[in-house]
């Protein structure tokens, strides 16, 4: 009778199919490994039910693909009012600022995790589409991926990237004229920037250069970032002004003057590019470095056009920084896709920041898992945010089905059916 009942259990949950992890909304028994490790960290700054809160939150992130409170809620096997899960984002008082912080120190507490000189600070902004009009902060903005004007909420963030890992901050930026723009100020998107250069000097990040696309590039930025005594790289457009020997002309025109011959082969990270460098003076900037990138030795095609204010820094070191910034696509795409960035539907601006920042924190966890177990030689496949994630779903299985072999004697079938599927 004991073992019936688990296997018919075991069946309702799902494992005899042949299903997706990442479809299987687990009920929640015991945390997963990646939260049951590192929560305790932060439980100097938080109360004993506020911890708790956390746990819940944050396995739900990891684990559900479209996390809600409610949802979150329902899944937990210990039960738990969806109202609490509520005011611990919106109500609950626990520092916000210390909370980062705190998780600042436990990845700089981690040898593969701490940050470095010769990584970058990628600074860019995402969309994420809502469909509800009075989403906090939510507006109508244009996408330059889609080219199409979107209703969205939009985050300026800064990554610190190297090459094994990435984790980051952020800023909500209000459209100018909305209602939330009016309580709070407006602020462009660079001024938002300027914030977090702050920000991260202020944290002590060891990164010594910036980088950012096109649309930030901007004097008021570009100094900000040199009076900390940094430097910066980032895109040129192909109609932006530069004076060359008192020639006064677009970048794409002077590119058209470099005699083919000089550009020369660089490899960076393993793929080849043709380059060309030279110290120009850019409208609106001070001198700066240029340099135009080709992906073929014929180049053919639109190449890649940068700038930077390393005055005397080699083409290679050049795009190999700004290499490094594509990163942050892989980043948006992970918090969106496994960790729920843009499933918040509150319409408190303090509870949606703080789902924001607790995604941003699980995905700095899951990379910490990664980063750590690089000395067991685990599989490249393996080490990406979205394995780590189903990992933490088979914790959960596991944790489901080790519950039903102690619960079987102990308790009739039906009312685990109910703990475990409500």
């Amino acid at each position: 009778m004991g073992v019936d009942l688990r296997l018919c259990v075991v069946g309702r949950l799902g494992l005899f199919s042949v299903v997706s992890l990442d479809s299987v909304m687990m009920p929640v028994v015991e945390y997963p490994g990646v939260v049951e490790e590192f929560v305790g960290f932060f439980s100097r700054d938080l109360s004993y039910h506020q911890v708790k809160r956390l746990k819940q939150y944050l396995t739900g992130l990891i684990t559900d693909g479209k996390p809600t409170v409610s949802r979150i809620a329902s899944r937990m096997v210990d039960p738990v009012d969806q109202s609490s899960l509520n005011r611990f984002l919106t109500l609950y008082s626990w520092d916000e600022e210390g909370l980062n912080r705190r998780g600042l120190e436990l990845l700089q507490s981690m040898e593969g995790m701490k940050w470095r000189r010769d990584g970058v600070i990628a600074i860019d902004d995402t969309l994420l589409p809502k469909a509800g009009r009075r989403m906090p902060g939510a507006g109508k903005l244009y996408d330059h991926s889609s080219e199409r004007f979107v209703h969205a909420q939009c985050l300026v963030t800064c990554h610190y990237i190297d090459r094994e890992k990435d984790y980051l901050g952020f800023r909500q930026y209000f459209k100018y004229g909305s209602r939330e723009a009016a309580a709070h100020g407006f602020k462009t998107k660079v001024e938002l920037a300027m914030e977090l250069v702050d920000e991260c000097e202020r944290l002590g990040v060891a990164a010594e250069n910036y980088v950012f696309d096109v649309w930030f590039l901007s004097k008021e930025l570009a100094g900000h970032i040199q009076s900390h005594g940094k430097g910066w790289i980032s895109r040129l457009k192909s109609n932006r002004i530069v004076y060359d020997e008192g020639k006064r002309m677009g970048v794409r025109e002077w590119e058209k003057t470099v005699p083919r011959k000089a550009f020369k082969e660089v490899e960076v990270l393993g793929k080849k590019y043709w380059a060309y460098t030279k110290v120009l003076k850019v409208k609106k900037l001070e001198k700066v470095r240029v340099v135009v990138c080709y992906e073929n030795e014929d180049l053919e095609g639109d190449p890649a056009y940068l700038a930077t204010s390393r005055l005397y820094w080699e083409e290679r070191r050049i795009i190999l920084c700004y290499t490094l910034r594509f990163r942050i696509e892989t980043s948006y795409k992970d918090a969106k896709q496994n960790l729920g960035l843009g499933c918040c539907h509150l319409r408190s601006l303090k509870g949606t920041r703080r789902h924001w920042q607790l995604g941003f924190l699980g995905y700095s966890l899951l990379k910490a898992r990664i980063c750590r177990s690089r000395p067991y030689r685990r599989l490249k496949s393996d080490q990406t945010i979205g394995a780590e994630r189903r990992q933490a779903i088979k914790d959960l299985i596991q944790n489901t089905i080790q519950w039903v072999y102690k619960m079987a004697p102990k308790m009739p079938v039906e009312k685990m059916l109910e703990m475990i599927l409500r």
